[in-house]
């Protein structure tokens, strides 16, 4: 049985990759212990090392695969050296080990590195395209970062094979309460759906208008499909967005979490704190095409199907 590495095992997507692959893989699982998410493993086969027990830990256990969706997430992310050594200097260690191994290597980006969407939301792994991002946060610099560092090596190694970098745009599935206010918008209003309570939502004053954000939504078991189909192929080494390819209002997930409930929508707008004016998205799309390609195809789970999944 191959040996596969999952970090940030124990954190939204690492947690269900987890579940999924247990019976596929001998899986080490490199993060620090959270009880909630312990529990969520009570009867799966886990290997877990602590970061604190230190990176040399990783490479003892000698992986075939690296799943590496370690990092810290929030986009309110304050702490410059902590964003640096967690998440830069984190995942260009395990890009350079990657390759001096051979070992087959998918690491989480974020669509937070295309900042406003000012310069679009192409898909690219050429270093004169990424340098003219702008991310709006620490976190999406602290991603950026490493896709520069690993499109330096691919500018310099075309070649290169089986590393792969996925920049995840809005990721919303089971098992993600315990990030807290940066959970998905559907898992957090989950509670009140069921209780039919009021759901408020952030308007926002952009070009001279009140409009609603969207966001490009794709369901977590879906990830995990595209996780498997990679793993179980050979591509050349680049950077991917993974998306769905459409973009949808917060409203009609809330919408949808109702209706299929047989209630009627109860939402109200409220004014987006100062606190993330011009750090916000007001939309984001991801182009597809080149993933698509890479898969020979793929059908994503629509909204109207993933959110009563989560009821």
């Amino acid at each position: 049985m191959k040996k596969l590495l999952i970090t940030g095992g124990l954190g939204f997507i690492g947690s269900i990759a987890a579940n999924y692959f247990h019976k596929k893989f001998q899986i080490l699982v490199f993060d620090n212990p959270r009880n909630e998410i312990i529990d969520y493993f009570s009867k799966i086969p886990l290997n877990l090392v602590s970061r604190e027990g230190g990176i040399q830990k990783i490479f003892d256990f000698n992986p075939d695969i690296i799943l590496h969706l370690g990092a810290k997430s929030n986009t309110d992310l304050d702490n410059a050296d902590l964003a640096y050594f967690s998440n830069t200097d984190f995942t260009n260690k395990l890009i350079d080990y990657s390759i001096k191994r051979k070992i087959k290597l998918i690491y989480a980006s974020s669509a937070a590195t295309y900042g406003d969407g000012s310069n679009g939301f192409d898909d690219t792994d050429k270093f004169h395209d990424l340098i003219k991002l702008k991310p709006l946060n620490l976190y999406g610099w602290s991603k950026h970062n490493s896709d520069l560092f690993f499109s330096d090596y691919l500018d310099n190694n075309p070649k290169s094979e089986n590393i792969i970098g996925l920049k995840f745009f809005n990721v919303f599935g089971k098992n993600e309460l315990h990030k807290k206010h940066m959970a998905s918008v559907i898992s957090k209003m989950i509670p009140k759906i069921k209780n039919n309570e009021k759901i408020n939502l952030f308007k926002h004053f952009y070009q001279g208008l009140y409009c609603e954000a969207e966001r490009d939504f794709i369901f977590v078991d879906d990830i995990c499909r595209i996780f498997e189909l990679l793993m179980g192929m050979d591509f050349k080494s680049s950077i991917y967005n993974v998306g769905t390819g459409t973009s949808s209002k917060f409203s009609k997930l809330i919408e949808v979490g109702f209706n299929s409930l047989g209630r009627k929508p109860l939402i109200e707008f409220i004014d987006l704190p100062k606190q993330y004016h011009g750090k916000y998205q007001m939309r984001t799309k991801a182009p597809m095409k080149r993933l698509i390609k890479l898969l020979n195809g793929f059908e994503f789970t629509s909204i109207e199907d993933a959110v009563p999944k989560l009821l």
